[in-house]
């Protein structure tokens, strides 16, 4: 009889152990999971903000870039002559830059020659000079034919940010900022903004 209560006693104590067990493991199986949650969500957090600091970043670079040109040539230090080679050594300097150009307004470069878009693109490491091949100044158009938005926006209101684009023969997707700059105008020989200053990199 004493025998069979130790057994009962014993079974009794193990299912309470086993229940405690149970409850425990419970607990720390939760308290691990919500551990775990919180630290996939903060290191998230901490991802997402050192993406939006990168992203910044790269704002910004390319701002003083672009603005650095012009300035250049507004204040005359830098020369019409001297631009073709100053946005080549821009471009090789910044490798994140996919591409980066000037545009002058018809005659403003040259009163022979309408249309003048010295620029250079960065495709695959490899840099290569390239005019816009096609008339920039013709009123911007979304639904066919080549975007010219790049161009008179800058010329009209100065430092602009264009709307991030996907550029087709780059396969990316590109933020793009441009900024006008003055100097003595080719056909009228008299000083006003003449043109743009560009450049885009891939998000």
């Amino acid at each position: 009889m004493n025998w069979g209560k130790s057994i009962f006693r014993t079974l009794l104590f193990l299912c309470v152990l086993s229940l405690v067990l149970v409850v425990f493991l419970a607990y720390k199986y939760q308290n691990d999971k919500s551990q775990m949650e919180e630290q996939a969500r903060e290191q998230a957090r901490t991802q997402a903000e050192q993406a939006v600091l990168q992203i910044n970043e790269d704002f910004d670079r390319l701002k003083s870039v672009v603005d650095a040109i012009a300035d250049d040539l507004s204040s005359g230090k830098l020369s019409a002559n001297q631009l073709v080679e100053r946005l080549k050594t821009t471009m090789t300097m910044h490798s994140d830059l996919k591409q980066i150009g000037a545009a002058y307004k018809p005659y403003a470069y040259d009163p022979k020659k309408k249309l003048y878009s010295p620029g250079f693109t960065n495709m695959d490491g490899k840099v290569e000079y390239k005019d816009a091949p096609y008339d920039y100044t013709v009123p911007d158009c979304t639904d066919s034919g080549p975007r010219t938005i790049w161009y008179h926006l800058p010329m009209k209101e100065g430092p602009s940010w264009q709307e991030p684009y996907f550029a087709t023969e780059a396969g990316e997707l590109l933020a793009e900022y441009g900024t006008s700059f003055e100097g003595v105008d080719a056909s009228s020989q008299k000083r006003s903004k003449i043109g743009i200053i560009y450049a885009n990199f891939s998000l």
